[in-house]
């Protein structure tokens, strides 16, 4: 994509991307300490697990999210592969708008997750369980995003440009 809206997708990718860096390095900081502390000093972190749970669900949507982005994650493709390869581009699209339809409902039940779970807090943390559910709506708008920013890469692409046989798109 070019243009002022390619450049603001391009800018949240690299936040989503350093953010996805960041707490990915605090998960395992967080795991590596609770380890040391209860097995070599013999003293355990009553916090580590709590948080350990809090930033896998973030890593995990973001890496979702990521992933997307890059078109790295699995995908089915023995039912395309029954169709001729100029179907491809329309199946992957077709694929693509029920991805972004399930990313909506994502958003809206995460939501409600979130909004339902403001008032808990965690029993080691002095934070609200809110701020672990908010990854799902979070997640999933990104999802939505860049769900939709490949989708139009696919549909802008010139009809000389095919899709590769798994109809993903290109992706490897």
């Amino acid at each position: 994509m070019r243009g002022f809206v390619g450049k603001t997708l391009n800018q949240l990718a690299i936040v989503e991307e350093y953010l996805l860096l960041s707490t990915g390095v605090a998960l395992v900081c967080v795991v590596a300490l609770g380890v040391l502390f209860r097995y070599v000093i013999r003293a355990q972190l009553t916090w580590a697990y709590e948080l350990s749970i809090l930033l896998f669900i973030w890593v995990s949507f973001l890496g979702a999210s990521v992933g997307i982005r890059h078109q790295a994650h699995i995908t089915f493709d023995f039912l395309v592969r029954l169709f001729p390869p100029a179907w491809n581009r329309w199946l992957t699209v077709l694929g693509n708008v029920l991805v972004f339809v399930i990313s909506l409902a994502g958003i809206a039940l995460g939501y409600v997750i979130f909004t339902r779970t403001l008032g808990q807090r965690f029993q080691t943390l002095p934070l609200s369980r809110g701020w672990m559910y908010l990854a799902l709506p979070i997640g999933f708008l990104l999802i939505a995003v860049h769900i939709t920013e490949n989708t139009v890469q696919l549909l802008y692409k010139s009809s000389n440009d095919s899709v590769d046989q798994s109809g993903n798109g290109g992706a490897q």
